[in-house]
């Protein structure tokens, strides 16, 4: 999908509405140099079945000079912790699937900005992501509010705006996909 046909799927999103993003990394030789911990994650989603490797939500929509809707994402990244992102040049960039989902809720902006001021910069938990998959592990070893992985971030974020999704630090992002809290769509393939 070229930049023009990402943009009008971004354009069709209503703005007044909450946006959850899922990624799907397609796994390549290069990712070998990269790091030890996404080979890692995407391993364990192979075999535990799970088909989502990252998750985020549309934190806030503004319009460029040419009209077009600009979606700008909350994320945990392994490299830079919470931050912010222009979703538009993440899909350019990205080698995988993504899906957007829109939840049929209309998101309360001032919570939404309190709760990115909160969390934004915290740096990733690369152990809270690994456990979050496993089963009871989360029971042992908790991790605390001051380092985050995507789905505990999106949890969080989804509590805040008062949807139900049990415990945030258990979920995966393949957890939070198969919750269908809303209509998907593709984004890219």
């Amino acid at each position: 999908m070229n930049r023009s046909e990402l943009q009008k799927i971004i354009n069709s999103l209503d703005v007044s509405k909450i946006h959850l993003v899922y990624f799907v990394n397609r796994l390549k030789l290069s990712d070998i140099s990269y790091g030890k911990l996404k080979i890692v994650l995407k391993l364990f989603n192979l075999f535990s079945g799970q088909k989502i490797d990252h998750t985020a939500h549309i934190s806030r929509f503004f319009i460029d000079e040419e009209g077009n809707k600009v979606a700008k994402i909350f994320e945990a990244t392994v490299e830079h912790g919470m931050i912010q992102r222009d979703l538009l040049d993440k899909a350019e960039t990205f080698n995988g699937s993504i899906f957007i989902e829109s939840i049929d809720k209309e998101v309360d902006k001032s919570k939404a900005k309190i709760f990115e001021n909160k969390y934004y910069q915290l740096p990733y938990s690369k152990i809270g992501a690994v456990l979050a998959g496993l089963d009871g592990a989360m029971n042992v070893i908790r991790p605390g509010k001051n380092s985050l992985f995507c789905s505990y971030l999106q949890g969080l974020f989804l509590k805040d705006q008062n949807i139900e999704v049990g415990e945030p630090e258990e979920l995966t992002p393949s957890n939070i996909f198969n919750l269908n809290l809303g209509t998907k769509i593709l984004l890219k393939l």
